[in-house]
Formats: structure tokens, C-alpha cells, sequence
């Protein structure tokens, strides 16, 4: 059986930023004495990160992911105003999931669990469902001035701190998470992207199949 090495790179804030950059460097990236490349589709997934580059970076980007030698998923909370920097001529790039907070006043109980402050025991749940985005390049100036607006520094202003609380809005979203394909977005959801592109099952490993025998 073929074995196959999938790359994922992920960080945070400034780690978010770096990990987008590194993914377009092992995308790129070629040993010189054997030739060896890292095996695509590279897969970033961060959170918190800032914008990157300029139109440049996002054609570059978007070329990768048509061409399936790059996945780029973003995860942004709402109303953190670090991931609307820098804005004048700098893009976001790939998928964009938008999350928010919970619904009312909450705490974290002893198990870990995100529950109203009302009861206790009541789970959380988010003021409004993740939303998914995507900065497709040809698109109406309508939707793009709305992307831009959702993104700017201006709807992301607040008074609070938004930017630290990711692993608790991750479990808060974890219903819609765990369903979350981003195979199924590249080479279904070509509204968003404008493009199509399959990825390729993944192969297993002989110990997977040999569990699997068993």
C-alpha cells in the first residue's frame, strides 16, 4: 500500500500570519541535491491571523488552491480587531470562518463545558452560526465591498478582548465544526470560490488496514 504524508501548519495571531507564509514556502520548496518536494495539498489552518500580503499574494494563493497544491482555512472571532490589520491594500486569503461568542452571560464549569450562567448546567450555544467566506477574485463589487466591511477595522472595533478566546468558541462551535469538509468546499462550493478542485482521498496506512482486517 501506498503510503501517503499529509502536511498541515497552523498558529496563532503573528504564528497565524508565519503559517501562511511557510505554507507558500513548502508549496514552493524543492531539496536541490534530491529533488525532494513535500507532498500536496499543503493544509493551513490558523487562527487570529492579521492580514498578509497585497492582491499579489491573494492571486498567488488562490492559483495554489485551484491547482490543489494548497487548502488555506482562517479562523476569525467576531469582533477581533487584530485580524482586520493591516488593512489599505491587504487581502485575507482562503477560507474565512467568522465566530461568535455565546448567547448571554456563561462560564466554564468544572468539566470544562462552556454552560449559561442563568442555571449551570444549561449548554451554551452561539448568538449566531459560524459564517464561511471566501475572497473569491471575480466577484460583484457588492459582495466584495461587504467582505471588506465585515473585515475592516471599523466593524471589528470593541472595547473588549477578542482575540485570546479561540479554544473556547472552537468548543462552543464544535456541532458545526465536526461536520466541516474543507475537501467538500474546493470541489463543491464554487459560488464562493469560483473554482473547482478534488483533492483526493486519503490513503491509509497499512496499520489502519490492518486494524481494519482485524
Amino acid at each position: 500500500c501506498v503510503k501517503k504524508t499529509q502536511v498541515y501548519v497552523t498558529g496563532h495571531s503573528l504564528g497565524a500570519a508565519l503559517s501562511t507564509i511557510f505554507s507558500l514556502f513548502l508549496v514552493n520548496y524543492t531539496e536541490p541535491e534530491t529533488q525532494f518536494t513535500f507532498p500536496t495539498p499543503i493544509s493551513c489552518i490558523n487562527f487570529a491571523s492579521p492580514r498578509v500580503g497585497d492582491g499579489n499574494l491573494l492571486t498567488c494563493v488562490s492559483a495554489l488552491e485551484e491547482a490543489g497544491k494548497l487548502r488555506v482555512c482562517r479562523f476569525v472571532n467576531d469582533k477581533d480587531s487584530i485580524t482586520a490589520v493591516p488593512s489599505f491594500n491587504f487581502y485575507h486569503v482562503g477560507f474565512q470562518v467568522k465566530l461568535y461568542a455565546a448567547e448571554g452571560t456563561t462560564f466554564t464549569n468544572d468539566s470544562g463545558e462552556t454552560v449559561l450562567a442563568d442555571d449551570g448546567t444549561t449548554p451554551a450555544s452561539p448568538a449566531y452560526p459560524p459564517e464561511v467566506s471566501y475572497p473569491k477574485l471575480v466577484d460583484s463589487w457588492w459582495n466584495k465591498v461587504g467582505r471588506a466591511w465585515d473585515n475592516s477595522i471599523v466593524a471589528s472595533l470593541n472595547f473588549g478582548y477578542d482575540h485570546g478566546s479561540y479554544r473556547e468558541r472552537v468548543l462552543l462551535n464544535g456541532t458545526f465544526l465536526e461536520k466541516m469538509d474543507i475537501n467538500e468546499w474546493y470541489a463543491e462550493q464554487t459560488e464562493w470560490t469560483g473554482f473547482s478542485v478534488a483533492h483526493g482521498e486519503f490513503v491509509k496506512h497499512d496499520s489502519d488496514e490492518k486494524k481494519t482486517s482485524e
